[in-house]
């Protein structure tokens, strides 16, 4: 029994293909543009794969062979479409459109006039087969770039899956068994339905991780929050209590912001907030905790930092806020910020926070523009 007498089987695989590009693209969220050209890659992909099958059903019936070339086509053509998605999943950029069609019609044509006449299915089928297989390989080694270790663990299994099939599928043709077509094209079913899974866990991720990100990064200044700050803070003390080592708290506020803000306007104070924010990125290590505490008030967290390290940090840090300069029409506005500084002693976060902010009432009482130690 052959899928050409059997048609069902492949009307089956139309069916799950076309409803998995649609669950793709309608269920999908399209949040940012990159994440959109994805979307639109996948589902072309299954789409595609949907139109292909149709047409080797239309060709159970009557096989021609400018429907054998639409085909094949079709099929090489949703190839490079899923290969371009995971191009841009990593940040690559996307093979041309123009490329991709030379390729397959390449493909297409030398497969259809060059290698065997048009009942020579066995070859047909192994050129088609060795095809897929390269871009699987392909594909397998974009996703081993990706960021989600779930999701890839499951797309790269996909494509293992799918290069299982293609080997089986040639060895069944070269060996003539009966019901090789049956198997290869329900083989093909599990590998897009794993796909689609594999495929749809990443993008899902993907939104999981942004809105992760939202909820603990400051909009305006890209920095962490005043919720990642307490909970990483509390974590590090922690870890710190039970290791035995310092760590060391710095409160830093700009100097006469409300004024900048009132004479100024609130464009002003955003650009006097982003311009200290660089300034304290610049000043910190990788393992040290940064975030927007307040309004115009930071906080960073040093560990492995004793009391004198600390205080070098936030003098670094006030003398290059001392440095920054803009202009607001004929005016250039200066800046100077205070700062407080605590090494960790008993009770916990909260407790050592009121303490370094304590150091920075005293830096704004004495004069501005200075750093002070808490007692």
């Amino acid at each position: 029994m052959s899928f050409i007498q059997e048609p069902s089987v492949i009307f089956l695989t139309m069916i799950i293909t076309l409803t998995c590009g649609i669950f793709i693209w309608f269920a999908t969220p399209k949040s940012e543009l990159t994440h959109s050209r994805q979307v639109r890659y996948f589902a072309s992909f299954f789409f595609f794969m949907s139109f292909g099958w149709y047409l080797m059903l239309v060709r159970a019936r009557a096989g021609t062979d400018l429907n054998i070339f639409v085909t094949n086509l079709t099929t090489y053509l949703s190839f490079f479409l899923l290969y371009n998605g995971f191009r841009v999943r990593v940040g690559k950029k996307e093979v041309p459109l123009l490329v991709v069609t030379f390729s397959v019609l390449l493909i297409a044509a030398v497969k259809l006039w060059f290698l065997g006449g048009p009942e020579d299915f066995v070859i047909r089928i192994f050129v088609t087969m060795v095809a897929i297989m390269i871009l699987a390989v392909s594909i397998i080694l974009l996703v081993k770039d990706d960021i989600d270790s779930k999701g890839k663990l499951a797309t790269i299994f996909s494509f293992i899956l799918a290069i299982t099939i293609v080997v089986s599928g040639v060895i069944s043709f070269v060996l003539g068994l009966k019901i090789s077509y049956e198997i290869m094209v329900y083989s093909y079913c599990v590998f897009y339905v794993t796909l689609f899974g594999s495929i749809s866990s990443l993008m899902l991720s993907d939104e999981v991780i942004k809105h992760h990100n939202e909820a603990i990064t400051d909009e305006l200044t890209g920095l962490h929050n005043r919720r990642f700050f307490i909970e990483q803070g509390n974590k590090l003390l922690s870890s710190a209590r039970r290791h035995d080592f310092p760590m060391t708290l710095i409160l830093c506020d700009i100097d006469k912001f409300k004024l900048i803000n009132d004479r100024y306007g609130h464009s002003t104070g955003d650009l006097a907030i982003k311009s200290i924010t660089n300034v304290l990125n610049q000043s910190v290590r990788q393992e040290d905790i940064l975030a927007r505490f307040g309004g115009e008030e930071f906080i960073a967290l040093l560990p492995q930092t004793p009391l004198e390290g600390g205080l070098e940090v936030a003098e670094r840090m006030r003398k290059l806020t001392e440095e920054i300069s803009f202009k607001r029409g004929k005016t250039e506005l200066d800046m100077t910020a205070s700062f407080g500084v605590a090494a960790f002693g008993e009770g916990d976060l909260e407790t050592n926070i009121i303490r370094v902010d304590k150091a920075l009432y005293k830096a704004k009482k004495n004069g501005r523009n200075r750093v002070e130690r808490a007692e």
